[in-house]
């Protein structure tokens, strides 16, 4: 299977190639919308990925992804399925569980999990907060497939 570049620039990439090269870009009316930044990170998924199962074939790969990642899920999916196709990953799933963006409040002392990217106090509008979590992005665990001698 050949592989896109991911330094080629997106708008050296006409519609009519091959699967690899449209997980860059999609056909929107009379736009264009952009997956290079999933097409990259799953990209350096799939390395990790490889290096640790050291040659054994994966059921599945989990994933930990913080709200606050600004990682679009249906873009993440459509690169894996690209990516994968034709390699050793392919059939494997790729799971991912959002991690909410929750902040704890320095001045009232009490937990929001933010709905927009702004880091603030629910309770009491204050800026003086901690982020417990939301900027997570791990590879959390890999399923491997159990060979029969």
């Amino acid at each position: 299977m050949d592989r896109v570049p991911l330094t080629r620039a997106v708008a050296e990439v006409p519609w009519s190639v091959n699967a690899p090269e449209r997980a860059c870009t999609r056909r929107l009316g009379t736009g264009y919308v952009h997956h290079v930044h999933e097409l990259s990170v799953c990209q350096a998924i799939i390395d990790t990925v490889d290096q640790h199962a050291a040659g054994r074939r994966l059921r599945r790969v989990s994933l930990r992804i913080g709200y606050l990642r600004q990682v679009v899920p249906d873009s993440l999916m459509f690169s894996w399925e690209v990516l994968t196709e034709g390699t050793d990953l392919e059939g494997c799933e790729l799971a991912v569980e959002h991690v909410p963006a929750v902040v704890v409040c320095s001045a009232c002392h009490a937990k929001t999990t933010l709905e927009w990217p702004v880091l603030a106090c629910e309770r009491c509008a204050s800026a003086d907060v901690e982020l417990l979590s939301g900027e997570e992005f791990l590879i959390d665990s890999m399923d491997v497939v159990e060979e029969v001698p």
